[in-house]
């Protein structure tokens, strides 16, 4: 019986062993998985901060651009009136001398001329107004 008796011992001691071993196994990877979750909620909660600040400095420079397209458009619509009334002027003392030159005698001296397209000219403006 001694035989046996240290023979179930054994098997006693073998299964503890195991128990213990599994036991051990588990804590071990209840450790790990903690550890991994935490490790990944940190690195998502950075994704997020990195994702915000990201989206924050596109919406930025989104709005920078919209700035500076606006200035732009002001800018040239600026140019663009001011465009628009040299060539009027223009346009109008052309118009003006034309008709001075036209009404003239020929022969006419061209100051006559010209102070002739001055009064059309200031004809013309006051048409305008």
């Amino acid at each position: 019986m001694d035989k046996q008796d240290s023979r179930q011992a054994e098997m006693d001691a073998r299964h503890s062993d195991a128990i213990t071993w599994r036991n051990t196994v588990r804590a071990e990877d209840k450790d790990w998985r903690q550890t991994i979750r935490s490790e990944d909620r940190e690195w998502r909660l950075t994704v997020r901060e990195e994702d915000k600040a990201w989206r924050e400095s596109e919406r930025n420079w989104r709005q920078t651009i919209r700035d500076d397209d606006a200035t732009w458009r002001a800018q040239n619509r600026s140019e663009d009136n001011d465009h628009r009334a040299r060539t009027e002027l223009v346009t109008k003392r052309c118009c003006a001398l034309a008709a001075a030159a036209q009404s003239s005698k020929p022969g006419t001296p061209p100051e006559s001329i010209f102070a002739l397209a001055k009064v059309y000219e200031e004809w013309l403006d006051r048409g305008r107004d």
